[in-house]
């Protein structure tokens, strides 16, 4: 009687163990690693719109408007390893009675004959600004330059609007020495010239 409770106590003991055994927890967890890099956010610059008050011109009146936005359909740029959506910007002249005498849109294509180096790849355009009138011509200041608006590198120019409604564009080098010599050229040579009236 004593072998056979041995016997039992044996089975039994035995028994608990390989269920101890089978009881080990097989769950594995696998966890990606956080630090994986993220796609780089493309930046836009804000938008934004201006209208000037009318100015007279050619005893007319003129209002201008500009219109300053991202394009995504232009080739992106990179300042350091930042990346910027270049920019499009929109200049309309309207007449005192509402129609347009001047409508178009400008990008940093119309300024890259004047550019070299990082700016005619990585430059974007930053802005055009109505200045004065200026004789038979509107003035308008425009640049091209690094997107990072911490910076302060960029390129001057200056856009003038003819009374036909040409367009010429120089490099502003009114900062620059005497010798320098302001190169000027039509940004478009279908636009009519000079002598034809407003």
């Amino acid at each position: 009687m004593r072998k056979l409770a041995y016997f039992f106590a044996t089975i039994i003991l035995l028994s608990g163990l390989s269920a101890c055994k089978k009881k080990q927890d097989t769950t594995i967890i696998i966890s990606r690693d956080s630090t994986e890099a993220k796609p780089m956010e493309t930046i836009a610059l804000k938008p934004y719109s201006q209208t000037y008050p009318p100015v007279e011109w050619l005893d007319r009146k003129f209002t201008v408007s500009v219109d300053f936005k991202a394009d995504k359909s232009l080739p992106k740029v990179m300042d350091g390893e930042q990346e910027y959506y270049d920019n499009r910007i929109h200049v309309t002249i309207k007449r005192e009675d509402g129609s347009k005498f001047f409508d178009r849109d400008f990008t940093k294509a119309d300024f890259a004959r004047y550019l070299d180096g990082d700016f005619k790849k990585n430059g974007a355009l930053l802005g055009v600004a109505f200045d004065k009138v200026d004789g038979n011509t509107l003035l308008f200041a425009a640049s091209v330059g690094s997107p990072d608006e911490l910076s302060d590198e960029y390129v001057p120019f200056c856009l003038k609007v003819t009374k036909a409604g040409g367009v010429s564009i120089s490099k502003d080098t009114q900062l620059d020495t005497a010798s320098d010599v302001e190169q000027q050229t039509p940004a478009n040579e279908n636009e009519p010239s000079d002598d034809d009236g407003v």
